[in-house]
């Protein structure tokens, strides 16, 4: 099963980013409203004051534009937490992304 990103360490690293890093203006835009810390290089554990951007939520969507689903094989476009919008959701549902309702008996998990 892919690791919990809600509750695994990936989660612990960004809530401590939001701690180290003050968020007082969007670095691209200047906005000063729903604010975010960034990753520059995608790993939410690196918390290095070199490694994290504050960006407004709109700047940091774009910053992400280019992610993809992270389940193996899935190439369809980022929506939250590394999943597309049908992974998400069953991730959101089941707590596993790779898990599929057929609306008969039990989720059955489903390989990529």
């Amino acid at each position: 099963m892919l690791e919990n990103p809600v509750n695994g360490v990936k989660a612990r690293g960004r809530k401590q980013a939001r701690k180290i890093q003050p968020r007082i203006a969007c670095k691209t835009c200047g906005r000063t409203t729903r604010l975010e810390v960034h990753h520059k290089d995608e790993n939410p554990t690196n918390n290095n004051l070199d490694n994290l951007e504050v960006h407004c939520l709109w700047c940091h969507r774009q910053e992400h534009k280019h992610m993809r689903c992270s389940v193996p094989g899935c190439l369809s476009r980022y929506k939250a937490l590394g999943f597309c919008n049908k992974h998400w959701f069953r991730f959101k549902i089941h707590g596993d992304p790779l898990v599929k309702c057929s609306g008969k008996g039990k989720p059955k998990r489903v390989e990529a």
